[in-house]
């Protein structure tokens, strides 16, 4: 969709009042939920028209989210799904530890972030709701429950789902607009992320690993069920931004 000078104009300060609209600033989570949604929703329906000026000038922030599990020991099998978060999203995702509690940590624009925070509370809590339906079910059998394998393979199968996603939305954003400003926004965020000057190390994780095949079907099977898309700009969204 081709746009006037002075139409672009009104549609960078629309979009720019969108990603001011933050709880820090006073608004509800609701209310910056929506406004991310709707900044999404506008570059979608403009067909990401928009210069390389409002992604250069992209206000980048960081969120996190505490996935210690009840225990206070371990992680939240979630964490294998991040990889997907990262990619889906274009955000920075990193693990960090502090006062003996789990974050995942997420950096990039105002938007994506509270959409990673969204999609990562969701994700942990459908491994959650399945995990626990899965293991009644076994245990009404008389059969054993591997803690692990139903979940990490659940969360694995979940960060797949959501590269897939993204090659999808890549490839209709290259379709129609190219791949500039795709690469554009990447780079920003790169660009921001290095100015932190954050010492992160690489850790190898043993949790994921999955030796009960059945029980790591399961999991996958019910990643499957897991609607991603509402909230993501999906019918849902955009009703409850009118």
């Amino acid at each position: 969709m081709e746009l006037t000078d002075r139409e672009r104009d009104k549609l960078i300060a629309k979009i720019r009042a969108l990603q001011a609209k933050t709880v820090k600033r006073g608004s509800t989570e609701a209310e910056a939920m929506a406004a991310a949604a709707k900044v999404d929703q506008l570059l979608r329906d403009y067909n990401l028209t928009l210069t390389e000026e409002v992604v250069r000038n992209a206000n980048h922030i960081r969120g996190s989210l505490d996935l210690t599990l009840a225990t206070g020991t371990f992680i939240h099998p979630v964490q294998f799904a991040l990889y997907g978060v990262e990619a889906f999203c274009e955000v920075k995702v990193w693990l960090s530890s502090r006062n003996n509690r789990k974050f995942v940590v997420m950096f990039g624009e105002h938007q994506d972030v509270l959409v990673s925070q969204y999609l990562v509370g969701l994700m942990r809590a459908a491994i959650d709701t399945e995990y626990e339906a899965w293991k009644r079910d076994q245990q009404r059998h008389g059969l054993k429950v591997n803690p692990w394998a139903f979940r990490n393979a659940m969360g694995k199968k979940l960060g797949a789902r959501l590269v897939a996603m993204k090659r999808a939305r890549d490839t209709e954003v290259t379709a129609t607009t190219g791949t500039s400003l795709v690469v554009v926004k990447q780079q920003a965020v790169e660009e921001s992320f290095k100015s932190l000057d954050l010492k992160l190390r690489s850790k190898k994780s043993t949790s994921g690993r999955v030796s009960d095949a059945a029980a790591a079907l399961a999991g996958m099977a019910a990643a499957d069920r897991v609607a991603l898309n509402p909230g993501l700009g999906g019918p849902q969204a955009r009703s409850a931004l009118k």
